[in-house]
């Protein structure tokens, strides 16, 4: 079974959706998704077979002050306006999402969250979703601090990079021989443990044990990476990364940066056509 794994990044999830664009105009089709935060979406728009869609939603929509703005996170508690972002993502919205589409196709697709009282992942699927309500998939991109944790039922959730940020164990656990896997920044990019550690000491009254994975955050990402490296020489996975970003950060809204980062995920893609085979 060879899955693919979309790690997000916020706005920098615009490369992902590069590689998914790609994906779908040369039909190259994956037996297993897991995503996580952005990579969510990107998910959900390859599944729901939306070709260039997404890359509207990142330079036009998500441009707009009312889905993200000061304003809704001193108003509401959140940065992002996930009821806004959820109204958008669905068979009226702006992504047309018709979830009939995403239910027929044959691919498993799973999504990564972190509870926000342990910190530990968890995973929903796509029976997990229903239409017009993709709530595991907001829970998943809700970010520390930016955003409050969303509910789901009688728990709530982080963003899922925050327990799970490269889910290649759980693709393997799940039947995974190979694993294409998206990442959003340089394979030797720096972690940003200053702003992790700030953030970490304002939420930490609240979510204790979130805050502590925040702080470990970055030694995660790290180790999960070596892994991957090692699984890559094996020729067990594949990663798509950005030779360089710009300045763009995760929240970061420059839309020509953001176009050249699509740009080098259509042209980074181009190599699954050999490896798939």
């Amino acid at each position: 079974m060879i899955g693919i794994i979309d790690t997000g990044g916020g706005l920098r999830g615009i490369y992902g959706a590069g590689v998914f664009d790609y994906c779908l105009d040369k039909d190259i089709q994956f037996d297993y998704c897991i995503g996580v935060s952005a990579g969510c979406a990107n998910i959900m728009a390859y599944l729901g077979a939306l070709q260039f869609v997404d890359y509207s939603f990142y330079t036009k929509w998500l441009m707009d002050r009312n889905m993200i703005s000061l304003s809704n996170f001193i108003k509401k508690g959140s940065a992002i306006d996930m009821d806004l972002l959820g109204s958008e993502l669905s068979e009226d919205g702006v992504i047309p999402l018709d979830f009939s589409v995403i239910e027929e196709n044959p691919a498993d697709f799973v999504i990564v969250t972190t509870e926000s009282t342990t910190a530990k992942p968890r995973y929903f699927t796509k029976s997990d979703l229903t239409r017009d309500d993709y709530g595991p998939a907001y829970a998943s991109a809700s970010l520390p601090f930016v955003n409050k944790p969303y509910r789901i039922g009688n728990d709530s959730f982080f963003d899922g990079g925050l327990s799970d940020p490269i889910p290649f164990r759980k693709a393997m656990d799940d039947g995974c021989d190979r694993i294409a896997v998206i990442l959003t920044k340089p394979v030797d990019g720096s972690q940003d443990r200053r702003r992790d550690e700030a953030v970490a000491r304002a939420m930490e009254g609240h979510w204790p044990a979130a805050a502590e994975a925040l702080r470990n955050r970055a030694d995660l990402y790290q180790s999960e990476l070596d892994e991957l490296l090692e699984l890559e020489k094996d020729g067990r996975a594949l990663i798509l990364a950005p030779d360089e970003i710009g300045n763009m950060k995760t929240l970061t809204r420059d839309t020509e940066e953001m176009k050249e980062l699509y740009r080098k995920g259509l042209v980074d893609a181009q190599v699954l056509n050999e490896w798939m085979r």
